[in-house]
């Protein structure tokens, strides 16, 4: 019977006490046993499949060693799920003969280690089914050894584990939960050195069929978790990223929510306002979103748009496990805070740059429409980003409308021609002139060798230099460009596109003299010979060319 149902018999059917149950059905044992830690329901995405994977590792993979890494947003009951009531499982049912959690520091460790204790001692359902457990040799906050034989222990990270054994058997069992801090993440050689830890220490430490579950939030490009996550030279971890934010509101009624919440001239009302216009178009802003856990409380999406709208770094690192610190990004936040504007000067020339990603799936482009002027002060001001998850129809139309809006400037269009997106460019271009819309069209076509990579980057020295400049409000082009290249990049390509034109008229422009001539003018009018203008130059900071 013990070969056929291990070492836990259990019954089935009508006599299948909750004991029996929980042996094989690890959700009902949290449910049953722990019912007072999960109160709110599972996430599908998350919960569960962390569930089946305990589970196949335990009765299906039980005779090999697994190695599984878990990235999962903050708050999403990661630690309780994973290293208090996977373990209490394991050690209730015998699963598991010696177990050791890890955490960055054994302060940290250690609560893990009072919870399953007072679950042992205190939990009446734990007590009533399973006995008294508790084995006096063996019983505080550092290690518990169970009368089933289980024992488990605590240690912090870069802890001396060479050689650690409990009766002749080594761990079978190695839970590391958050290992990593800010501060150590921002430390290369900390990272360096976590990592030889993990590969020289904790993994040969286990036995042959001894499991390491690395679980954790990524707090940088530049950790261990993050590394495990991407890296092929760890191909051999089955690994896992999840998202709170499976897939944003394609609405632009959240532009107006966010307008609303930092308008501080409503003082007090702000919130209240912002929350009863969401209440008012709920249905419309919610349309499209996606999140890993609804059922965590009450408007989940909105309580996520309101951490992003704190500090969106860190939604991006503590939420959506894709962090950018600040010394990686191409494009610094404060360049883009020192280019905000709030009123133009006088445009006189506009270029709108259109970016048709035809299509409405989760995992698309977005499709962009910017319009792009030039102030009488020659700065370049974003007038209009707008970018959408959107139909080919949706975006003809959309694209006539701020046609129309623009058209008393006589704008440039400029539309990439790659593939299926010049049916698109056609189609527009046919419409307007049956509209009797005559236009100065440009077409792109990115070739193999013209990288979108480098089309982007070339921005920086422009935005940095302050070229460049762009309303408070156009939050995607922003984020892209803060994100940048860890998320979508649609709205800075399409900035690019719109730019150039008006970068190469500019330089055409900036001659020195007629073309094959020699001389230009003084300020006072008098001729300058181009070396005398290149002296001038050096003295204000220019370069000169041959």
């Amino acid at each position: 019977m013990k070969e056929i149902f291990g070492n836990s018999l259990r019954r089935t059917g009508e006599k299948e006490t909750p004991k029996d149950r929980a042996a094989h059905d690890f959700q009902f044992f949290c449910e049953y046993y722990l019912a007072d830690y999960f109160t709110s329901p599972w996430s599908e995405a998350f919960h569960k499949w962390l569930i089946h994977k305990y589970e196949d590792i335990i009765f299906n993979h039980k005779d090999e060693q697994n190695k599984v890494c878990v990235s999962s947003p903050r708050g999403h009951a990661k630690s309780t799920l994973s290293s208090f009531a996977f373990v209490l499982w394991c050690a209730l049912y015998g699963y598991k003969k010696f177990i050791v959690i890890i955490s960055a520091t054994a302060i940290v460790a250690k609560q893990f280690i009072l919870n399953i204790r007072d679950a042992i001692e205190f939990n009446p359902l734990i007590k009533r089914d399973f006995g008294s457990l508790k084995n006096d040799s063996l019983w505080n906050s550092q290690e518990l050894l169970l009368r089933t034989g289980a024992y488990i222990i605590c240690k912090g990270a870069n802890a001396q584990l060479r050689g650690l054994q409990f009766g002749g058997t080594r761990p079978d069992l190695a839970l590391l939960d958050d290992m990593e801090s800010q501060e150590e993440v921002d430390s290369p050689t900390q990272v360096d050195s976590l990592e030889h830890w993990l590969t020289a220490d904790v993994i040969p430490m286990l036995s042959v069929d001894g499991d390491a579950i690395f679980i954790g939030t990524v707090l940088s490009y530049n950790s261990v978790l993050w590394r495990l996550l991407t890296e092929a030279r760890f191909a051999s971890w089955e690994r896992k990223r999840f998202q709170a934010v499976i897939e944003f509101s394609p609405s632009n009624l959240w532009a107006e929510w966010e307008s609303i919440m930092t308008d501080l001239s409503r003082g007090d009302n702000a919130y209240r306002e912002a929350k009863n216009f969401y209440n008012e178009h709920k249905e419309e802003m919610l349309d499209g979103a996606k999140v890993l856990w609804p059922d965590q409380r009450k408007d989940q999406y909105l309580y996520l748009m309101e951490k992003r709208l704190e500090s969106e770094e860190s939604f991006a690192s503590e939420y959506q496990n894709d962090p950018m610190t600040e010394n990686l990004r191409v494009f610094k936040t404060e360049w883009l805070e020192n280019n905000y504007y709030e009123e133009t000067p006088d445009i006189k020339e506009v270029n709108i740059a259109l970016d048709p990603a035809v299509s409405t799936s989760r995992t698309a482009d977005y499709s962009v429409i910017l319009v792009l002027g030039r102030g009488t002060d020659n700065y370049f001001y974003v007038l209009e980003c707008d970018a959408q998850k959107r139909s080919g129809d949706k975006l003809i139309d959309d694209a006539k409308k701020i046609i129309a809006t623009y058209y008393r400037y006589r704008p440039k269009i400029i539309c990439e021609t790659n593939q299926f997106q010049a049916f698109f460019s056609t189609t527009l271009q046919k419409d307007l002139i049956d509209s009797g819309i005559y236009l100065e069209w440009i077409d792109v076509m990115h070739m193999g060798k013209d990288k979108k990579k480098t089309r982007i980057e070339s921005l920086a020295p422009h935005i940095r230099q302050g070229h460049i400049k762009f309303k408070k409000d156009q939050s995607l082009l922003l984020y892209q460009l803060r994100m940048y290249p860890r998320t979508h990049d649609d709205c800075p390509d399409a900035l690019h596109m719109a730019i150039s034109p008006m970068l190469e008229s500019s330089i055409a422009k900036f001659s020195f003299g007629s073309f094959g001539g020699n001389t230009t003018h003084n300020e006072n009018g008098s001729r300058m010979t181009i070396r005398q203008l290149g002296e001038q130059l050096k003295k204000w900071g220019g370069e000169t060319y041959e």
